[in-house]
């Protein structure tokens, strides 16, 4: 992620897993928010909206059961273009 940046608030119908491999920034779920740095493991849980803002550029790796559902903080299955 570019710094400055963030995703879309989202779901997922699994618990999506993030290692954070570089930079810094916060992830916010539901109402709470977090700070992760470079080394720090996110753990998402199924059904609850998130979003993560990065305060630096950040690299990272998400996992997910493949076919995992993502939705709009307002439930409408998002477009991905790894699925098109």
């Amino acid at each position: 992620m570019d710094a400055g940046s963030a995703t879309p608030p989202h779901q997922h119908d699994h618990e999506e897993v993030v290692v954070v491999l570089a930079g810094i920034g916060r992830a916010r779920i539901e109402n709470e928010e977090f700070e992760f740095q470079a080394g720090d493991t996110l753990i998402l849980p199924a059904g609850k909206v998130h979003q993560l803002f990065a305060k630096t550029d950040a690299e990272s790796i998400a996992v997910m059961p493949v076919g995992s559902v993502i939705r709009t903080a307002a439930g409408v299955i998002m477009a991905l273009p790894w699925r098109e």
